[in-house]
């Protein structure tokens, strides 16, 4: 069965995106916050959890570290923070929060799962 791991999984587009792939996937079923992780999981046959604050660089290499990924077909960052109101009301601190997020959180995931994702091709 294939694997993937859906970054941002307990709502929104990151559950339609499990809710299309649980019926050939293994799901890893990633978010920030544990029980809405794991409420998740227990909607499909075959998930696990991956519950690591993406911002949170230690975090996420432990939480990777615990896949133990030997092979993984499949990446998608679902995650995403977009900053509200106006843009001469946003701060340094919410464009830094956005970037790290959507940029940086990305590419570190990327990064760790690259030998796992080269494994499947």
């Amino acid at each position: 069965m294939k694997k993937a791991l859906i970054t941002g999984a307990s709502r929104g587009i990151g559950r339609a995106i499990c809710d299309d792939l649980a019926s050939d996937h293994e799901l890893i079923v990633g978010g920030t916050d544990p029980a809405a992780v794991a409420a998740a999981c227990e909607r499909y046959a075959s998930a696990r959890p991956f519950a690591a604050d993406l911002t949170d660089a230690d975090a996420v290499e432990r939480a990777v570290d615990e896949l133990g990924l030997e092979r993984l077909d499949g990446l998608v960052h679902s995650a995403g923070l977009l900053g509200s109101g106006a843009f001469r009301d946003l701060s340094r601190d919410d464009w830094r929060r956005t970037f790290e997020v959507n940029v940086f959180a990305v590419a570190d995931l990327t990064r760790l799962v690259l030998p796992a994702l080269e494994e499947a091709s």
